[in-house]
C-alpha cells in the first residue's frame, strides 16, 4: 500500500459517472479502453476536481462499471493537462469482505508520501524531475550480498544490475546509506529525469530512490539503455 501511495499523484475515492468510448485510432476501443467519469468522494493525496475524465486504456486498469465506487491511484498524463490511472500492479481498489472502503481510504491517509521528499534529492543536486516512471518491491540482500550481482537479486528486476554494494557507495554520495537495512524489505521508486515520457532515447536518465521502513535509505541514477549507475 505504502508504495502505491509514493507511486501515485493523486488519490481518489471516487464514484464511477459514466463510461465512454474514447474514439482513439488504434482500435483502442476494442480492447477495452474506456472515458470514464468520475465523481469525487474524498481525496487521500493530491489534488482532483469535483468531477473529471479519465482515459483508462489502451490497456484498461480501472476496469470502471457506472454507478460503483472506488479508490483509484492516478497520476499527471505525459501532456500535463489531465490525470490517467497510474498502471501496473494496480490502479484501483475496491471494498472487500474484510475492509470497506472508507477503512482503506483511512489506511491510505495514515501513510505518509515519500516521494517529494524523493524529488527534492535530484532537484537538490541539479536535475529536472518530469515525471514517475514506476516502483517495484524486493528484499535486500544480506550485508554478506552486498557485493553480488543486483541482477541475482529476486524482484528487483533491470534496475538494480550492479552489485548492490556498488549503489551503497552512490547513495553515500547524498548522506544516504542502505547498510542498517539489509536483508529488510525494500521499495525502489524510479523517476524519469530531463525528458518526459515516453522518450526512451538513448541517454535518457532516470532516478532511482531506495525506500525501506518509510525512510529514504539511498538514491542514485542510471542512463538509458546501458543501465550504469552514477550518484
Amino acid at each position: 500500500m505504502a508504495a502505491l501511495v509514493d507511486r501515485a499523484d493523486v488519490i481518489v475515492l471516487a464514484t464511477v459517472q459514466r463510461t465512454e468510448p474514447t474514439n482513439t485510432p488504434g482500435n483502442y476501443d476494442d480492447q477495452g479502453a474506456r472515458r470514464v467519469t468520475l465523481r469525487t468522494i474524498q481525496t487521500a493525496k493530491g489534488a482532483a476536481p469535483p468531477e473529471f475524465v479519465v482515459l483508462d486504456g489502451p490497456c484498461p486498469m480501472l476496469m470502471a462499471t457506472p454507478g460503483e465506487s472506488l479508490i483509484t491511484f492516478l497520476e499527471t498524463n505525459a501532456a500535463g493537462t489531465g490525470l490517467r490511472p497510474i498502471g501496473l500492479p494496480t490502479s484501483a481498489l475496491r471494498a472487500t469482505p474484510a475492509r470497506t472502503l472508507p477503512q482503506l481510504l483511512a489506511e491510505i491517509s495514515g501513510i505518509r508520501p515519500l516521494d517529494a521528499d524523493a524529488r527534492a534529492i535530484f532537484e537538490r543536486n541539479g536535475w529536472t524531475v518530469t515525471a514517475k516512471r514506476d516502483f517495484r518491491e524486493f528484499d535486500l540482500p544480506r550485508l554478506s550480498g552486498f557485493g553480488l550481482a543486483g541482477r541475482e537479486i529476486r524482484g528487483a528486476g533491470p534496475d538494480v544490475r550492479e552489485p548492490f554494494e556498488r549503489y551503497a557507495a552512490l547513495s553515500a554520495d547524498v548522506g544516504l546509506d542502505p547498510r542498517p537495512y539489509a536483508g529488510r524489505r525494500a521499495e525502489l521508486l524510479t523517476f524519469w529525469l530531463e525528458r518526459k515520457p515516453p522518450e526512451f532515447a538513448e541517454g535518457t536518465p532516470f532516478g532511482h530512490v531506495l525506500i525501506a521502513e518509510r525512510r529514504i535509505v539511498g538514491a542514485w541514477v542510471t542512463v538509458f539503455p546501458e543501465g550504469g549507475p552514477f550518484s
